[in-house]
């Protein structure tokens, strides 16, 4: 007798398919505002402490309020970014606003708003959940959501 059970189907239920690239994409959106709060406090930070920053000595001062501004400009986008992520992934799990979720996992794709680590798993989950979401069934759930 044979007492090997047969791997079990995957699920078709479209909530289900949803359910764990959307939960990645949450992790990925946490993270990267965790990553982007941290940034511009330690930038106002040194910028409050009057210390150089790093890679502007030499620069003067004009050097610095502009590098700073950038970085100031660059963290808050992605603080917004991130949150479009956090947001979009929870209509995701939701199968709430399909153009929403679709938006936020292509901007999860798009690696220039994180730091490294999240990063690498906002284009992971970013990817699945873009599989996920083409697929006719999914798409017609959120459709009847």
């Amino acid at each position: 007798m044979n007492d090997i059970n047969p791997p079990a189907a995957p699920s078709t239920n479209p909530s289900d398919q949803v359910n764990i690239p959307a939960t990645g994409l949450m992790v990925a959106g946490g993270l990267g505002l965790l990553s982007q709060i941290l940034a511009l406090a330690i930038h106002f930070g040194l910028f409050a402490l009057n210390l150089p920053f790093a890679g502007n000595s030499g620069m003067g001062s004009m050097g610095s309020m502009i590098s700073g501004g950038i970085t100031v400009a660059l963290a808050f986008m992605g603080l917004a970014v991130n949150l479009f992520i956090l947001y979009g992934a929870m209509q995701m799990k939701g199968l709430k606003n399909y153009n929403m979720a679709i938006g936020a996992a292509i901007a999860a794709v798009i690696p220039c708003f994180s730091s490294c680590p999240c990063c690498f798993v906002g284009i992971g989950f970013g990817i699945w959940a873009i599989i996920v979401l083409i697929k006719p069934e999914v798409k017609a759930a959120f459709q009847q959501a």
